[in-house]
């Protein structure tokens, strides 16, 4: 690991992954010193289980998912309001009775094209920010960083149940957010 080298290999990627998604130069700008000064902080707990590349860019994602979480003054609605909006409010709508006006809508737009994949995973980055904590954590390590379930669950400091409750729920909540910014 070598600090005085982490502006001249990294500083020009690393904004131009903070812009793409803040785009904003000021906040990309500041994303970029506050992940070198965090990195350089925190160098002893670099354990080389990845790429210095890598490292310090999982550090840039926490501190712009940071960042937007900060930014949204509104949260998704409380987990039971989520369950009451997209299940059938009736004494077993928790067992999976789904309201018909909540179904999955067809996404017209085709994900393969690169500039309906940027735009859908700047409003993912977005959605994710909304989440709670816990789900928002569990998301991003599960599905951004592909980190293992087990790993999270030891982390996090959760039980094998709840790690799945929390990833149903963020997905329901997701699902419900990119429908809501994703323009079709």
């Amino acid at each position: 690991m070598n600090p005085e080298k982490w502006v001249e290999n990294y500083a020009d990627v690393m904004y131009g992954y903070a812009f793409k998604i803040l785009k904003n130069e000021e906040e990309s700008n500041d994303m970029v010193q506050d992940t070198f000064l965090s990195a350089l902080k925190n160098k002893s707990g670099f354990l080389g289980n990845s790429s210095e590349k890598t490292w310090l860019f999982r550090i840039l994602q926490n501190k712009i998912l940071d960042l937007l979480r900060k930014r949204t003054t509104t949260r998704i609605q409380k987990d039971v309001d989520v369950y009451d909006m997209y299940f059938e409010k009736t004494e077993d709508y928790r067992n999976g009775h789904g309201n018909s006006l909540y179904d999955p809508k067809n996404w017209v737009k085709n994900a393969q094209d690169t500039l309906e994949k940027q735009e859908l995973y700047l409003i993912l980055h977005y959605c994710i920010a909304k989440l709670p904590e816990k789900q928002a954590q569990v998301m991003q390590k599960k599905f951004l960083n592909d980190e293992k379930s087990e790993n999270i669950c030891q982390e996090l400091n959760i039980s094998t149940s709840n790690f799945w409750a929390l990833t149903h729920r963020a997905k329901i909540s997701l699902r419900a957010c990119v429908e809501k910014n994703w323009e079709n």
